[in-house]
């Protein structure tokens, strides 16, 4: 990928991320082009149907392994799911949960979403303010009520392992989706959130339709005190310009949470 144009010689590293159409072909090209830059040769089988790789089990043997890949920790993988809001990270959480809790790797999706189920009730929350269709927000079927994320917020900070995901939420000003976000508000800082946007193309209107966008997470306070807080807008029609729904709805948002910075409570 090639990038053409100017920046001023003042100007802040920026962070962008960028999706790859097909993780798997991207993944093949690489591994290919790696190869032959060691002089490997590589002949690339055209693929047209979905592989079993059951019966190449037994080629698994150390005297066959070309390259070894461990994952980080889930303690630090949170965080790439949570700081910059990595969809695909995020959407494999029900099939990670199926395949390694549940042990079923026929229906990892379906029994993902039992393990989570299971986890919910037994934190007694109440699920009548909850839907999800998948892990990543992109469902029609994602609803959350404001009142439910609170109180799912309000559990997890009597949690041992609250730190952890305390940690890898973004911080408004400084990181994460939220890095731009409220800059100059005293409240900078002090608003640790998860973001998330679903947004349509308004063709009819030359806009942007901003179905839902949401901000929720806690605000440590002027006196000390932790907040948690969940706010959403619905429904908003937007200018169709770059990045409106963080420029606009985001600041919005901010603003909501970091109102709560130093307010008298």
């Amino acid at each position: 990928m090639t990038l053409a144009g100017s920046i001023p010689a003042s100007k802040e590293p920026q962070t962008a991320s960028i999706a790859v159409p097909s993780p798997t072909a991207f993944a093949e090209t690489v591994l290919r082009e790696a190869l032959q830059a060691l002089g490997i040769a590589v002949k690339p089988a055209p693929v047209t149907a979905q592989l079993d790789f059951a019966p190449m089990q037994s080629s698994y043997t150390p005297a066959n392994e070309l390259a070894d890949h461990v994952s980080p920790p889930l303690a630090e993988e949170i965080k790439v799911t949570l700081k910059v809001s990595q969809n695909l990270h995020a959407g494999m959480g029900p099939y990670l949960l199926g395949v390694l809790v549940a042990k079923d790797a026929k229906n990892p999706l379906n029994k993902g979403f039992e393990v989570e189920r299971d986890f919910l009730k037994d934190a007694k929350l109440d699920l009548s303010g909850i839907s999800q269709g998948d892990g990543a927000g992109g469902d029609w079927a994602e609803l959350f009520s404001p009142e439910f994320v609170c109180s799912y917020l309000a559990y997890w900070a009597g949690r041992r392992d609250y730190d952890v995901f305390f940690r890898a939420l973004p911080i408004l000003r400084k990181d994460g989706t939220l890095a731009k976000i409220q800059t100059a508000n005293p409240g900078a800082g002090h608003v640790f959130a998860k973001t998330g946007t679903f947004d349509s193309e308004d063709r009819l209107n030359g806009k942007t339709m901003l179905n839902g966008k949401g901000l929720a997470g806690y605000v440590i306070t002027k006196s000390g005190r932790k907040l948690a807080f969940a706010a959403y807008v619905n429904h908003v029609a937007l200018p169709d310009v770059p990045d409106a729904a963080q420029t606009i709805g985001g600041q919005a948002l901010g603003e909501i949470a970091a109102a709560a910075y130093d307010a008298e409570l």
